[in-house]
């Protein structure tokens, strides 16, 4: 039986494309250069500095402050002012803009079902904490139960001992009761399917929910089938 829906946070829940807007908005006003050329180097170090921490490069104890500087060196920009543009855009994000379409009502829809939510995020240039008062403002926060963020607990996804984190907050014994749901094939779904728990992956190129295995995964478009893919799924003695 399905007891807990764990979501992912950033490109599930929020906007990432959106907040970087916003830092280098910041960054733009601070520094007097280009909004375009921030964006573009900053896009360009998320992407240089996802691949390292793929590979393991980084201390799971220093993640953000080492990645940050990576970041600074890609960009060109001060890492403190890095750090200022991110503290401020975490109060500044449009809330609407911030949220991916159909997560306030995906966790709305699951918390109706009686399910316990948790969010498990991963973390780069700046801490969880910047991160839990955009899900506040966005509303999201009212229906999560806890949230846990790499910098946090100290283990980033797709190892196993960031989903034991969330199964023994709950008190879950079984795997197979935590749902995790994201957008990342590596951090999400092997990362769930790896601890033994249900993965549901988002992936815009299907068009409908896609149940694989012995209903030990699944595929959905969008958020909204969140719901009926757990109901699915939890309708199968696991």
């Amino acid at each position: 039986m399905i007891r807990v829906v764990c979501f992912d946070v950033w490109g599930t829940l929020l906007n990432i494309e959106a907040f970087y807007l916003e830092v280098a908005r910041h960054v733009s006003n601070m520094t007097e250069r280009e909004h375009s050329e921030v964006m573009e180097q900053l896009v360009r170090g998320y992407n240089r500095t996802k691949e390292m921490r793929r590979q393991g490069i980084f201390e799971e104890g220093k993640i953000v402050s080492q990645t940050l500087d990576v970041l600074s060196r890609e960009s060109g920009v001060n890492r403190e002012i890095l750090r200022r543009a991110m503290a401020r855009a975490s109060y500044t994000i449009d809330p609407q803009k911030a949220t991916i379409q159909g997560a306030l009502k995906a966790v709305r829809e699951i918390k109706g079902l009686g399910l316990n939510t948790a969010i498990l995020g991963n973390v780069l240039f700046w801490p969880g904490s910047f991160t839990r008062i955009i899900i506040e403002r966005t509303g999201i926060g009212d229906y999560i139960d806890a949230q846990f963020y790499a910098d946090e607990i100290g283990v980033s996804k797709p190892k196993r001992e960031a989903f034991l984190t969330v199964t023994e907050y709950f008190e879950v014994d079984n795997p197979k009761s935590l749902v995790h749901v994201g957008d990342s094939i590596y951090e999400d779904f092997s990362g769930a399917l790896g601890f033994r728990a249900i993965g549901v992956l988002i992936d815009k190129n299907v068009n409908r929910p896609i149940v694989l295995g012995e209903y030990e995964a699944c595929i959905i478009p969008c958020l909204l089938y969140t719901s009926d893919a757990a109901d699915e799924l939890d309708g199968v003695d696991l």
